[in-house]
Parts: structure tokens; C-alpha cells; sequence
């Protein structure tokens, strides 16, 4: 089985931001630019507080919402365009419920070998999901990835 990186949401639901989050009738309805300290309480809840257990099946941490599962996620940005791309359309794209969908970023969850947490993960994950070519030549997404910057906390 696969196992990825969770956290109680109620560990995360004690940072200090978490009050300032719009709401539209109880629900997150908004995204908000955290600033540096408040990016680095984030982290500190998911370190202090994470455990890696069983994505799906009976056990998995899919069924029991008590769970927030930690994705890394990134947009791809050059100066003012944005990557986007639609996921596959048939029945070997693995994840259903996010087949044929258009997505503006690229990412996926923390695994056990993702050695250095969210940065690791994140270049894993681009690197499973797109290439990248200039002149025919394939870049090495690690290497064409250098400014990682961490803005922000996305929930669903």
C-alpha cells in the first residue's frame, strides 16, 4: 500500500491564522498570502505533529476526515503565464476522480522516501507528471526548479 504524510486537522486548526481564513456559511471560500512567520507555524505544526499512515483502503487516512493529508503543490509561473494542463482521459489515468480535469498546478503527496518533506516531494511530483523541453532538448526538472517559495496553505 502507499503511505503519505498527514497531520491532525485539529493541530492545524490551532495555527493562528486560521481564524483570519475567509469563510462563506462555515466553509473556506478563499485563499489568503500568509506571511513568512505564519508559513513557518505552518510547518512547524505539520513537523511537530505528522505521521505518515495508509492512504486508502479500510485503515487509510482517505475515510477518516480527522486527517488532513499534506500535498505539495506548485505553480509553474513565467513572468506572466501560468502552466496548466488537462490530466489524462482514460482509464489508466490512476487517480479517477481527477481524470480529464485541467489543473493550474502540479503536485502531489509527501511519501516516506520524499527525504527532504515538501521540497523533495514537490520535484518527484513534477517530475512524474511533466516534461519539459526547450529546443527539443528534455530539462532536468530539479535542476530547472531552483526557486521553490512557499506562499501559502491550500485546504479541500
Amino acid at each position: 500500500m502507499s503511505q503519505c504524510l498527514v497531520v491532525p486537522k485539529q493541530m492545524l486548526e490551532s495555527a493562528s491564522f486560521w481564524p483570519k481564513l475567509p469563510r462563506t456559511e462555515g466553509v473556506i471560500s478563499a485563499a489568503i498570502l500568509l506571511p513568512p512567520s505564519e508559513i513557518q507555524e505552518l510547518l512547524e505544526v505539520i513537523n511537530k505533529n505528522s505521521v505518515f499512515m495508509e492512504r486508502k483502503g479500510p485503515d487509510g487516512v482517505e475515510e477518516k476526515p480527522e486527517w488532513q493529508q499534506i500535498i505539495s503543490y506548485a505553480l509553474i509561473v513565467q513572468g506572466n503565464k501560468f502552466f496548466l494542463y488537462q490530466r489524462g482521459k482514460t482509464a489508466t489515468y490512476k487517480e479517477e476522480r481527477l481524470r480529464s480535469k485541467i489543473s493550474a498546478g502540479v503536485g502531489g503527496h509527501v511519501e516516506p522516501s520524499d527525504a527532504s518533506g515538501f521540497t523533495s516531494s514537490l520535484k518527484r511530483e513534477i517530475e512524474e507528471e511533466i516534461r519539459l523541453s526547450k529546443n527539443g532538448v528534455e530539462i532536468i526538472v530539479g535542476e530547472a526548479f531552483s526557486k521553490i517559495k512557499i506562499i501559502g496553505y491550500l485546504r479541500f
